[in-house]
Parts: C-alpha cells; sequence; structure tokens
C-alpha cells in the first residue's frame, strides 16, 4: 500500500441517494401487493367461518328436531339487517327469524374486517336463513363477501340451496365473476 494514500470506509451521498430510491421503488410495489393479499386472506377466512356455521346450523336442527336461524346481527344480541356488522346463529324454537327470551345462541360472527362487506341475497329473506329439522332450509340464498375496492371480481360467495347443502360460490361461465345461486355475484 503507498503510504499517501488512505482507505475510506462508507457510502458517498450519491450511492446513498440511489440506496433510497431503490427502496421507494420496491415499496410502492410491494405495499399495494400486501394490502390485496390480506384482504384476500380475511375474506377467505370470513366466508369459512360463515360456511361453518351455516354446516353447524342444519346439522344442528337435524339433531335437535328444531328451527335453527342465522341472522345478521349488529350488536350480537338481536337481528338485524347488518350482515358486515356480524351474525347470530340460533335456535328458534317458535320459527320467528328472531332470538327471543330462552332461545340459545350457538354461534356468534365477528364483524367483517376493515371496509369489506358481506350481504345476503335470498329467495324469502334478505337477513335471515332457517334450517327446519328435516335438514332444509326454508330458501335458497347467497352471501357475498367484498373487498374494500368492491371489484367485483374479487368477490367471493356461500351458496345454500333450499336442500341445506352449501358450497363455495365458482366462476361457471369463465367470465371472472363468480355465480352464487341464480345470478353473478355483484359488489355494492
Amino acid at each position: 500500500m503507498h503510504p499517501n494514500k488512505r482507505v475510506h470506509g462508507g457510502f458517498t451521498l450519491i450511492e446513498l441517494v440511489i440506496l433510497m430510491v431503490a427502496i421507494a421503488l420496491m415499496a410502492t410495489i410491494a405495499i399495494p401487493s400486501f394490502d390485496s393479499s390480506v384482504s384476500r386472506n380475511s375474506i377467505d377466512a370470513a366466508q369459512s367461518e360463515l360456511q361453518s356455521a351455516l354446516n353447524l346450523a342444519r346439522s344442528e336442527a337435524v339433531k335437535r328436531g328444531k328451527t335453527v336461524t342465522l341472522c345478521a346481527s349488529s350488536d350480537q344480541q338481536s337481528c338485524s339487517t347488518a350482515w358486515s356488522s356480524g351474525w347470530l346463529l340460533f335456535v328458534d324454537n317458535n320459527s320467528n327469524s328472531a332470538l327471543n327470551n330462552g332461545e340459545e345462541i350457538l354461534r356468534v360472527g365477528r364483524a367483517v374486517n376493515g371496509r369489506n362487506s358481506l350481504a345476503m341475497s335470498g329467495s324469502v329473506s334478505n337477513n335471515a336463513i332457517q334450517f327446519k329439522s328435516s335438514g332444509f332450509s326454508n330458501q335458497n340464498a347467497t352471501w357475498t363477501y367484498c373487498a374494500a375496492d368492491k371489484v367485483v371480481s374479487k368477490a367471493r360467495g356461500i351458496v345454500v340451496e333450499s336442500s341445506g347443502l352449501t358450497r363455495r360460490s365458482r366462476d361457471t361461465n369463465g367470465d371472472g365473476v363468480q355465480e352464487g345461486f341464480s345470478a353473478a355475484l355483484s359488489c355494492p
């Protein structure tokens, strides 16, 4: 080594600026993808929870020989119209689709995360579905989960047939939008 030369360690200002620009570019690409992944996972979890509750409703109705109702609930103590706020599953002794004194709550569903939404479209009611002691439901229905951006191709659904069978929605015609019981899913 030459005695007059000094060895410098570290980065120059230009190198640091280039590094910061590269980090900023990577963040702008990664963050939206991460948000989309979180939203999709949230919808998948909520969809699984609701499908599990519907299957429980059917089996409990048969096991107990009584009507079991699943209804929207904004306070987790009574039925309402706000599916995104949560839901109640209960033994409906008088089959009136309302939680009354003495009726047993079987499960409580939590609100949908963030700005995602959940709505029900039924052939009889959009607020509740009943399963009879035969295992049949009182209507055909579809629950639609929509991401905050309301892009319909991202929507997912749960379908209940009057036979009481449940299934996840699927794209049957290849147009990129999943279908529910009788129509394509839509996001309000």
